[in-house]
């Protein structure tokens, strides 16, 4: 590859740029042999070390540069072209700019098997351990695989409870998380995780528990993917879907899902209601895709390594919500655990967990509710609120291979899998 044969000609390397490509050729090097001096980033860095590489200003470019040294630039396009033009503006020409489609195939070439001790970014976040015919949300790791991840973790890291970690970022801590409460976390996660002794938290959705109602996301795939009598095309919420291969079938269930998404309980409830409609849909509600049970929580609760968080009631975005609305959502699961469980409930989860899925109001009403701590997907406050939306890693590993690349990728690239 050009890329290592330009490396291996230099005493030292710098990489100008610390984000998703950077960390992707700084693992790919180093794992050919090659260590970096460090990385150069343009605007001020946030970090002072990234994948236990300095952290440089790209004024300190000119500064750390001689005859030997390697430029090796990533980022993309439109980035790359303005850290060219900054490195030849003084002076340096000896550079080698990585290719989006060249991280591509470098990214392909990387097992990610250091581990790395600056990434901070330990609260892993799974949904559903089982195997699926289809799964086009991307919920599913295979048992086996889950299985391997927490013997991997144990080994690695110091596995603590989410309610337990340090807020403060102890770096060898990790908490593992199960958001919605499917019933494969008891028929399938309790086992693994009491073989494993490996403590987890389960972040239940109440809204379903004592039904066998799907959730919302189930029936529309439901609708599209499992239905033999679903015609080649739908005119739904003033669009016409064709749902005539798998793929326009794929399409379409992510186009309902988005405008599903945006909406409240009542009005999703008429949309789906009248998806089923046009799709000749004969609800199924499958076992294998309903909420635990009363009596299954209860087992849950009980076992040593699992602790019960709560999820909301209809697993809707708070976004979406009155301020009143999320309020209910927040406070009522809570009560409704406790009602089963006998206990305080000191954790949540906040559904879907992205910048705009949450807010202000929303991290008042979980201090208001009495939460102790929130987990989120992406970090959006920081200072006095950041315990109430901690930022967790999404894994999703359904295939057979077991080669743990999924896990390890997304803890060395502190990015959602």
């Amino acid at each position: 590859m050009e890329l290592l044969n330009y490396c291996i000609e230099k005493r030292k390397i710098i990489i100008y740029g610390a984000g998703f490509f950077g960390k992707i050729v700084r693992c790919f090097l180093i794992e050919n042999g090659i260590d970096i001096s460090c990385f150069v980033v343009t605007e001020e860095p946030k970090e002072r070390e990234v994948l236990e590489a300095k952290v440089l200003e790209m004024e300190k470019l000119s500064d750390i540069t001689s005859a030997d040294t390697g430029i090796v630039i990533c980022g993309n396009h439109k980035i790359c072209n303005e850290m060219q033009a900054y490195a030849i503006s003084i002076g340096i020409s000896d550079y080698y700019v990585v290719t989006e489609s060249e991280i591509q195939s470098i990214d392909e070439k990387t097992n990610y098997n250091r581990h790395f001790q600056d990434n901070d970014r330990r609260i892993l976040l799974y949904h559903r351990v089982g195997v699926a015919d289809c799964d086009i949300w991307n919920m599913f790791t295979s048992p086996e695989n889950f299985k391997n991840h927490l013997q991997y973790l144990k080994k690695e890291y110091r596995i603590v409870k989410y309610e337990d970690i340090d807020i403060n970022n102890n770096r060898d801590e990790l908490a593992i998380t199960i958001d919605d409460g499917y019933v494969d976390s008891y028929t399938t996660i309790m086992p693994i995780v009491c073989e494993c002794e490996v403590p987890v938290t389960i972040f239940v959705s109440t809204g379903n528990i004592g039904t066998d109602n799907e959730f919302w996301w189930d029936t529309i795939e439901g609708t599209i993917m499992d239905n033999p009598l679903c015609p080649t095309e739908i005119y739904w919420a003033g669009e016409l879907l064709n749902l005539n291969s798998k793929e326009e079938r794929i399409n379409a269930c992510w186009k309902i899902w988005n405008k599903v998404f945006r909406v409240n309980d009542c009005q999703r409830t008429q949309m789906i209601d009248e998806l089923i409609s046009l799709t000749k849909y004969e609800k199924k509600n499958r076992p294998e895709y309903r909420t635990i049970n009363e009596r299954e929580l209860v087992e849950l609760d009980r076992c040593p390594w699992i602790t019960i968080g709560a999820h909301t009631v209809s697993h809707t975005r708070l976004t979406s919500l009155s301020d009143k609305e999320k309020n209910k959502e927040i406070l009522k699961s809570k009560e409704k655990l406790e009602s089963i469980l006998n206990h305080d409930i000191k954790s949540m989860s906040f559904p879907f967990g992205c910048r705009n899925d949450y807010d202000i109001v929303t991290i008042d009403a979980v201090r208001n509710a009495g939460y102790d701590r929130a987990a989120s997907v992406e970090l959006n406050f920081e200072g006095n609120t950041e315990r109430y939306n901690m930022p967790r890693l999404s894994i999703c590993d359904s295939s057979r291979n077991s080669n743990m690349r999924v896990l390890k990728r997304a803890l060395s690239l502190n990015r959602n899998s």
